[in-house]
């Protein structure tokens, strides 16, 4: 049978040749612990539990709205060699799209709805994201800290408990980026971190490598464990607030207004089969005000089930079942798709200029949202969506995708995330690649190494920019390269974001991307393109 290719890009998922579909697998939970007495590899406790819905469906009769029609992909699912989230069920059975990402099958968009719609459904309403398939960490012990802050450039002595910060992993001496990652104080010694799928392997090799290290030079203990098979939901958008606050458990005990941007806190979520707790953080990667909410494997679709009910009226069941009698469901499903955003730039036609060309391409696409939205019944609140949408919703946001927009040879100075690295780690270093990374932070005309390259954002004339194209100056020499790239159906223009020589990356300047080998006019512009809507703490 015909393998699936394991893509880590937005765009290559969605031009990706063939959708599998998905049944469940089985993954194993890995606790590492290590201290500094480890003379050997580190321990590995691995047990074995079905990743799939069903699980908890055994504690009680539920109203069910995901019941399987045909069995059988098992055999699929092995020979594709990806896993599949807690909610593949739900996603399949809501009509997803799915594509290979960072290992996993992954809802790419959803029948009924165009990535426009939902991209902008979840900036005037509110969606649900699976990001499941992202690594869930649990760091704690006597030197977690001192660990941490040696792998990163965070100041996390001073980071309050239940609060987060945005980090990088980082490589010893050049202080390449691993990995870009979430890290949130749970205790005086716990943390919880979140790391990216298409680094999985790689970060836990970096993680395991760089603990061991750790300990040799004398750190204390630290335990690590890997959270394998628990879901990650991320609620976004205006709406996202005010439904969620109306699942809470005990709604009046918490009032999610006074949970601000960055923190998080343990709440209880009703559902059919009763309160689940669950760690929910304020923020996420669209740029909207929302929330990320770990669950407990078991109860992942029961949660999702709860908040697309209380945002939308017609999401109910007409049968009741037992859980036991929810089969496993699965459907082959083989389909060949080209990029939604590519397959609405067309060549232009005779007598169009291309400026033309691309202005009708830009308004057949939103217009293609516009009568998608008026498909869709006006009292919905809450939809869920595919990475399509998580796509340009995080590019307007001016975010960065690892792998794409960051990789190991570009340190935070060049990713222009020079504000991750916390006041008192600039004067005391400590971290690794803190050498060249603090040299970098001071102009080379004030005696710095200074970079050569940053990070920025285009607005592009004429065609959307895609990653690898060419940034030339009036010469037609190279300057940069787009990283990213996308129409925005926020702006109705093209947006893009890549590296360009240092001295040339002010807002404002003029450039020239090369695309399918014809220059286009592109400008350099601050982002976020789309103004961010975070919920954030009235300084005092």
């Amino acid at each position: 049978m015909k393998r699936v290719r394991t893509v880590t890009s937005i765009a290559d998922a969605l031009t990706a040749n063939r959708f599998a579909a998905r049944s469940t697998r089985q993954l194993s939970t890995a606790s590492f612990s290590l201290n500094r007495h480890t003379t050997g590899p580190s321990k590995v406790i691995a047990s074995r539990r079905p990743l799939v819905a069903s699980t908890y469906l055994q504690k009680a009769p539920i109203t069910v709205r995901y019941e399987s029609t045909t069995v059988g992909s098992k055999e699929n699912v092995e020979d594709n060699g990806l896993d599949i989230t807690p909610l593949y069920e739900m996603h399949e059975l809501e009509g997803a799209k799915f594509v290979p990402f960072g290992g996993y099958e992954m809802p790419v968009s959803y029948e009924g709805q165009s990535i426009t719609d939902s991209h902008k459904f979840t900036r005037s309403h509110c969606s649900i994201f699976d990001v499941s398939h992202m690594v869930q960490h649990k760091f704690s012990g006597p030197g977690v800290t001192a660990f941490l802050q040696t792998i990163t450039p965070a100041s996390l002595t001073t980071l309050a408990p239940h609060h987060s910060t945005l980090s990088a992993f980082l490589w010893p001496i050049t202080g390449g980026i691993v990995d870009d990652t979430i890290i949130t104080r749970l205790g005086p010694e716990d943390f919880y971190i979140v790391t990216n799928a298409g680094c999985r392997e790689k970060d836990l090799k970096y993680l395991e490598d760089q603990l061991a290290q750790f300990l040799q030079n004398g750190g204390e203990a630290v335990n690590w464990e890997v959270m394998e098979d628990w879901g990650l939901i991320a609620v976004q958008g205006p709406l996202s607030e005010e439904i969620l606050q109306s699942v809470l458990e005990d709604p009046d005990k918490t009032n999610l207004k006074e949970l601000y941007f960055g923190q998080s806190k343990f709440l209880e979520i009703k559902t059919d089969i009763g309160p689940k707790l669950c760690l929910v953080s304020r923020g996420g990667y669209t740029g909207e005000d929302g929330f990320e909410i770990s669950i407990d494997p078991d109860d992942t679709v029961a949660v999702t089930v709860s908040i697309l009910e209380a945002g939308d009226p017609h999401y109910s069941a007409e049968e009741t079942d037992e859980i036991d009698g929810l089969e496993e469901t699965s459907a082959a499903k083989n389909s060949s798709t080209g990029s939604t955003f590519d397959s609405k730039i067309e060549p232009s036609k005779a007598g169009e200029s291309d400026e033309a060309a691309a202005g009708s391409a830009i308004d057949r696409f939103l217009e293609e949202g516009k009568a998608s939205e008026k498909e869709e019944g006006a009292d919905d609140q809450v939809k869920l969506a595919g990475l399509a949408a998580r796509d340009s919703l995080r590019l307007e946001a001016g975010m960065c995708l690892y792998g794409h927009d960051l990789d190991d040879t570009t340190t935070p100075v060049e990713a222009s995330l020079s504000w991750i690295i916390g006041k008192d780690r600039r004067a005391e270093g400590g971290f690794h690649g803190a050498e060249v990374i603090l040299k970098q932070l001071i102009p080379k005309s004030k005696g710095g190494l200074g970079v050569e390259r940053r990070r920025v954002g285009f607005i592009v004339q004429g065609a959307p920019a895609r990653e690898g194209a060419e940034i030339v100056d009036d010469k037609g020499e190279k300057i940069g390269n787009i990283t990213s790239g996308c129409p925005s159906p926020s702006l109705g223009k093209f947006i893009a974001m890549g590296y360009i020589k240092d001295g040339l990356h002010k807002s404002g300047t003029e450039v020239t991307v090369m695309i399918r080998g014809k220059p286009r006019k592109a400008t350099v512009t601050k982002m976020p393109f789309v103004p961010s809507k975070y919920w954030k703490q009235p300084s005092n």
